[in-house]
């Protein structure tokens, strides 16, 4: 009994270390940065875009939230926004990715706020492709202006490898409900605040030393039952 104890403690031990280890981190953001201007949304049919770019050297994660920085002015209580991840076709949104969830913006214009969107389905993000970040109203019946704030460049300390918000490009407006797009980028770099938050896909493979102990304590533990079997 004491031999089969013994086995289940290595092998559970093994397996813990093989294990992937998972957590929600920043991927990309620059809601530090300075303020430097706001766009807004005012009707149904407007859309505001934000791209961001991931190369070769991002590893892929799962997106779990976005928080974006905005605010909102309404006839009473807060606007209720939407925000989905499209994939980049010809420097505008391409493909629907997936759809964000809703953030209540609250009614406090001019002042704004870090507003959370929860990727419900976790859509996974990959190296070598860029991103368009789609924001629209859903309560428009209760709204004025819904507002996106800008920044002039740059990006927080603490973004992942190959993970970019571009300063110039990176800023699209739609007034026909997202069928056509033109670039409201300033001639300064420029970009709307924002910030990625996700988990990494673990890639890793087990080293053959790792697995064969598996298998040897597999075989092991199998043994002693048996041989318990066979007392009895």
């Amino acid at each position: 009994m004491r031999v089969a104890t013994k086995w289940i403690v290595a092998l559970g031990s093994v397996l813990l270390s093989i294990a992937p280890a998972t957590h929600g981190e920043m991927i990309v953001g620059n809601l530090g940065q300075e303020s430097i201007n706001f766009d807004v949304i005012y009707n149904d049919n407007i859309r505001l875009a934000a791209r961001f770019d991931l190369d070769d050297a991002f590893q892929s994660h799962t997106l779990t939230s976005v928080v974006l920085n905005l605010s909102a002015l309404a006839d009473a209580g807060p606007i209720l926004a939407g925000l989905e991840l499209y994939d980049d076709s010809g420097g505008g949104p391409g493909s629907l990715v997936a759809d964000l969830g809703t953030a209540s913006v609250p009614n406090d214009y001019p002042t704004f706020s870090h507003n959370t969107f929860t990727a419900g389905a976790s859509p996974v993000l990959s190296p070598g492709h860029s991103y368009w970040l789609v924001l629209r109203w859903i309560d428009a019946a209760n709204g004025h202006l819904l507002s996106w704030n800008e920044t002039a460049g740059g990006e927080d300390p603490g973004g992942l490898p190959g993970a970019s918000i571009p300063g110039d490009n990176a800023m699209l407006l739609s007034d026909d409900g997202g069928a056509s797009w033109k670039d409201i980028s300033p001639p300064l770099p420029s970009s709307f605040q924002f910030q990625l938050n996700g988990e990494p896909i673990s890639t890793a493979v087990p080293e053959p030393s790792s697995l064969a102990l598996v298998v040897l304590g597999g075989g092991c533990l199998g043994g002693v039952f048996l041989r318990r079997k066979g007392l009895n």
